[in-house]
């Protein structure tokens, strides 16, 4: 009992000599900033005037606060460097004397840490140093001990700079805005009395954004122009408010607009604008949603005010321009029609428009008039077949008074079989039906008594015989 720890205290003993010949030495990491989505990199080093005491430094590097992070390298110039992994996947840094350093030992160095975040990032993050060890002949001493330090490196989060460049809000000491202030109208006008001999202008503008020409200014007798320039936070969007100051005798109270035109790109008044004239139409495409205006008043002091110009639908829609005089006695109303086009289909199966359904029955029309044509060509040759069919038997009894004497009938007596000789005009008169080939029987009896034929010489009365046998 009394050797253990007689040996336990010459280990200590020891220990506390060997410690109290190191100094301490400080793994640094230094502060930053940067913006989401972004490549950067921050300082790191090994300092302490006595780091030459040690060979070697190892540590890892944890970023807390976001995981939007990812570490891409790290350096430090004039060491040795390695990377390794842990047991859990970790990335363990490994620095290491250089060997033209003398003694192999470290010594004062800087270096960095490069790293890369993710377009969501949002927030400020930290870099520091874990599970840092130094060695001094392959002793290693941790955080705490012999004086080893870490110093853990900030880096802020740089909010995108804004580009808007505008004013929110324009006010002037004497007289009124024309037309009313709107944060994208960049012109107006403003009259005063002739006894006015300054005006002030007060302003707000967009977040983050500058403003000159705020504050005021002397009026000359007339005209006078006056500048607010205002600049986004990111330095080059610029947008410049110009006012026209008229010091002098105020115009004839007026509710009419001297021009009027639309800055709306392919989008124009129909009719062209007269002062005199109401009512306007326009069309515009799918995409519009509102028209933007500019306008001047006949009335420098009249005050205009615009219903209707936003979120247009598809078909018509109505759009009015009130003028108010500056005496408040007089108003005008102008009416624009804004006719947005409609979302076409392109589905296949969609119902034809009138032009499809136009271009169809060209198409068909040809066959159509051909078809018109057969039918017309069938009802006049019916008709006609009909007309000469009737007509056939009056050219039957033509044929019998015209042919007279010339045709006889000859028959043979004494013979079994009596022969019928007859011309080819005379079967036409006995036909009666050019198919059968049956006898007329009235026919008959009227060309036995036209040639004389006796009784006793009657002609075979069959009603069905081939003439072909009688030539």
């Amino acid at each position: 009992m009394k050797k253990s720890f007689k040996r336990l205290a010459l280990a200590t003993a020891f220990s506390l000599c060997l410690i109290g010949k190191i100094d301490a030495a400080t793994l640094a990491v230094g502060s930053g900033s940067t913006p989401a989505g972004a490549s950067k990199s921050i300082g790191v080093e090994l300092r302490d005037s006595d780091l030459g005491e040690y060979d070697k430094v190892e540590f890892q590097l944890s970023v807390t606060g976001t995981d939007l992070v990812e570490i891409d390298n790290v350096k430090i110039v004039g060491l040795d460097f390695g990377v390794t992994s842990g047991p859990n996947g970790e990335t363990i840094y490994t620095f290491s004397g250089n060997q033209q350093t003398a003694n192999n030992k470290l010594i004062a160095t800087t270096g960095t840490i490069s790293f890369k975040t993710a377009p969501e990032l949002s927030t400020n993050f930290k870099i520091t140093p874990t599970n840092v060890k130094f060695y001094k002949g392959g002793t290693p001493f941790a955080v705490g001990e012999a004086g080893i330090k870490v110093i853990e490196g900030t880096v802020k989060y740089e909010k995108p700079k804004s580009t808007e460049a505008f004013l929110t809000s324009l006010k002037v000491s004497q007289g009124t805005l024309s037309p009313e202030f709107s944060k994208d109208v960049m012109e107006y006008t403003v009259q005063v009395k002739d006894t006015i001999n300054s005006i002030r202008f007060t302003a707000d503008s967009s977040l983050g954004s500058t403003k000159t020409g705020t504050g005021s200014k002397t009026l000359e007798m007339g005209e006078n122009e006056h500048e607010i320039v205002v600049t986004a936070e990111d330095g080059v969007t610029k947008n410049t408010y110009k006012i026209k100051i008229i010091r002098g005798e105020i115009a004839e109270p007026s509710a009419y607009l001297k021009k009027l035109d639309i800055n709306n790109i392919g989008v124009e008044l129909s009719p062209e604008f007269d002062s005199k004239n109401n009512k306007y139409t326009v069309k515009v495409g799918k995409d519009i949603t509102e028209l933007n205006f500019k306008y001047e008043t006949e009335d420098p002091l009249a005050e205009v005010t615009i219903e209707g110009n936003e979120k247009f639908i598809e078909g018509e829609n109505v759009v009015k321009i009130k003028v108010l005089s500056s005496n408040k006695e007089e108003e005008q109303i102008y009416e624009i029609t804004v006719i947005k086009e409609e979302e076409k289909e392109e589905d296949d199966s969609s119902t034809p428009t009138k032009d499809d359904e136009e271009e169809k029955e060209k198409k068909k029309n040809p066959w159509l008039l051909v078809l018109i044509g057969a039918i017309v060509v069938l009802i006049v040759g019916g008709v006609s077949f009909l007309l000469f069919k009737k007509k056939k038997p009056n050219d039957k009894n033509k044929n019998k008074s015209s042919k007279g004497k010339d045709a006889t009938i000859t028959v043979k007596e004494g013979s079994d079989d009596e022969e019928e000789s007859i011309t080819e005009n005379l079967k036409k008169e006995l036909y009666d039906d050019d198919r059968t080939q049956n006898f007329d029987e009235e026919a008959l009896e009227q060309l036995k008594m036209r040639y004389g034929v006796k009784e006793e010489e009657q002609l075979d009365k069959t009603k069905e015989f081939n003439f072909k046998d009688l030539d």
